[in-house]
């Protein structure tokens, strides 16, 4: 038998209302947490707004957090190692975020690299790109 998730009301609907804050909606939630079936029961405070704010770090506009989020919803289930941590970790997965700027009208792309610590690309990448090895700069 599988585990049931153990969580209480009070939490998930924290949960719901800190991600609507940020501008997803009810129905994108609840397709992110069919996804990511722990995100209901994460504490908002100590393991969604880090992430939020890392994103924010690392150049990621407001508005676009909730379309990143939205297409990689696993993203918080990986916690910050510290408050300047250039990438999220569970275990020994790592996600990077990098915004890197394209285009003369200086749009935003994100770059969501996933990968293994201490695991060299060339023998098992888990992502195309290899993660930066500095923050971008942003200008």
């Amino acid at each position: 038998m599988k585990n049931m998730l153990r969580t209480t009301e009070e939490r998930t609907q924290a949960v719901i209302t800190y991600l609507t804050s940020i501008g997803l909606r009810q129905d994108e939630v609840c397709n992110m947490a069919s996804i990511s079936v722990v995100l209901l029961g994460l504490n908002p405070e100590t393991r969604i707004k880090p992430v939020v704010e890392y994103l924010q770090r690392r150049g990621m506009p407001d508005e676009s957090i909730p379309d990143l989020v939205l297409k990689h919803p696993r993203i918080f289930e990986y916690r910050l190692e510290s408050s300047d941590a250039s990438s999220l970790c569970k275990g020994r997965a790592r996600i990077q975020v990098d915004v890197l700027p394209i285009g003369p009208n200086g749009s935003k792309v994100a770059a969501v690299n996933y990968f293994r610590d201490n695991a060299t690309f060339l023998e098992s990448p888990v992502s195309p790109v290899p993660p930066s090895p500095t923050p971008a700069l942003l200008t």
